[in-house]
């Protein structure tokens, strides 16, 4: 681990995410989906969605009950809520 997906348009990458099992932020919790992104040209298709749901499956596959999200982008926690996730401090 990491396990990173990687969405396509064809041959082109347009996203990805990442399944991490620790981060040096908080290496008491984990794993994390981190990293997110989505090239501009193609926000607002569900592609976001579709990383976040692949790699939350995974993580499931793999025996991970609790999942843990980090952002940099201060927009992200309000689209994270969106998606169903809950903020915690």
């Amino acid at each position: 681990m990491p396990l990173t997906y990687i969405a396509l348009y064809g041959e082109t990458p347009v996203g990805s995410c990442t399944l991490q099992l620790k981060m040096d932020v908080r290496p008491d919790l984990g794993p994390w989906i981190e990293s997110l992104v989505v090239d501009p040209k193609y926000q607002k298709q569900g592609i976001g969605k579709m990383l976040i749901d692949v790699t939350v499956k995974k993580a499931k596959e793999l025996g991970f009950g609790k999942l843990y999200l980090f952002a940099f982008d201060p927009n992200m926690p309000e689209y994270y809520q969106r998606l169903g996730w809950k903020k915690s401090y």
